[in-house]
Order: C-alpha cells, then sequence, then structure tokens
C-alpha cells in the first residue's frame, strides 16, 4: 500500500474543496437563470390558471367565461386567482377560449411573437 504525505493529502483535500466550490456555483447560475427567465415563469402562471379554471368547472358545473370570472366569488365559490394571476410577465392579460365545449385554451404572446399555448405536441391545443 502507497502512503500519503500530509502534504499531499492536503493539495488533494484543497482540490476537492476547490471542486465543490465551483459545482455549488454551477448550480446556484442555473438556478438564478430559470428563476428569471419569463418563459418558465410563464408556464408556472399557465399551470395555476388552468388548475383554477378546473375548479371553477368542478364547483359551478361549466367552465368561466372569461378568466375574470376567476378573481369574483360566485355561489359562495372562489376566487380563485388574484386579479394580478392573470398577467403574463410582460405585462399583458392571458388569454382564453373555450374549445367547442372540449376544454379550454390559455394562452399569451412574448414580446418577441413566441406564443405560450401550454403544453407539447398534441396536447399544445388542449390548454
Amino acid at each position: 500500500m502507497r502512503k500519503i504525505n500530509l502534504s499531499e493529502f492536503m493539495k488533494r483535500r484543497h482540490l476537492v474543496k476547490i471542486m465543490l466550490i465551483v459545482v455549488v456555483v454551477l448550480i446556484g447560475i442555473v438556478y438564478f437563470r430559470m428563476e428569471n427567465d419569463p418563459r418558465v415563469t410563464v408556464k408556472d402562471q399557465q399551470s395555476i390558471l388552468y388548475t383554477a379554471v378546473q375548479y371553477y368547472e368542478m364547483d359551478n358545473l361549466q367552465l368561466p367565461d372569461s378568466l375574470d370570472a376567476l378573481t369574483e366569488q360566485k355561489n359562495g365559490k372562489g376566487p380563485y386567482v388574484k386579479p394580478g394571476e392573470l398577467i403574463d410577465p410582460w405585462g399583458k392579460k392571458f388569454k382564453y377560449s373555450k374549445k367547442n365545449g372540449l376544454g379550454f385554451i390559455i394562452s399569451t404572446t412574448s414580446p418577441d411573437g413566441e406564443v405560450f399555448s401550454g403544453g407539447e405536441g398534441f396536447d399544445a391545443d388542449l390548454w
């Protein structure tokens, strides 16, 4: 078995600490970028609105006529969201439309024209 002298041991220990610090910093950078990305925020907001519409439908046995209905109390139920939650990260109101009795779509458009309609592929039109 090879013996490791004290100075070699200390060098390795410092290297491990430096590597750990680098990994923690990289994780922090990735997390910070994700938290401040409006595309991530808009998808989170769409999920909240999607769930609120489902709760509204369960309580009232019909889809709301508009997203504004989610901010009001009806038949002792609600409100389901705060008015500020109807605004996307770019300051515009989310768009809502019913789909021929088969669901609804919640969407918005970023300043550069990217459409966020929830879901991907086949599911994109079901939100």
